[in-house]
């Protein structure tokens, strides 16, 4: 992560990192899959904490739909193939007073891809 000689790192270079993580085995048919379950994750200089809000996409009157973060999964140790058990949340409105959406909780259990995301920041809250 050296740039020109001068030893500095920009976010651009950052790779992904990972928190403490728990390891479970399971066993489809015939070969095992390693699930690694960290707390936190950063790719690409952005970190992913369980119990931040993921925007996960937009529903069809264009309002974004956010979830709460649950759980991280790595499957087979494979950076690249992170994902995000998050709850849904259910976009009510948008209060034009704060300049902020107000959400409903749901029941439901979503699972999306870290890459899939279309807002790649977290928002805590």
């Amino acid at each position: 992560m050296n740039s020109s000689g001068n030893y500095e790192s920009s976010i651009l270079e950052k790779g992904i990192e990972i928190g403490a993580a728990l390891k479970e085995q399971h066993e489809p048919l015939q070969q095992t899959t390693v699930i690694t379950k960290p707390k936190w994750i950063s790719v690409q200089g952005t970190t992913f904490k369980c119990g931040c809000v993921l925007w996960i996409e937009n529903d069809e009157e264009e309002m974004p739909v956010f979830a709460l973060l649950k759980e991280i999964c790595m499957v087979q140790q494979n950076v690249h193939n992170v994902w995000f058990v998050p709850e849904g949340l259910l976009t009510a409105t948008f209060n034009r007073h704060i300049n902020d959406y107000e959400v409903n909780e749901t029941n439901g259990t979503l699972l999306v891809k870290q890459q899939h995301l279309p807002y790649s920041m977290p928002i805590y809250i």
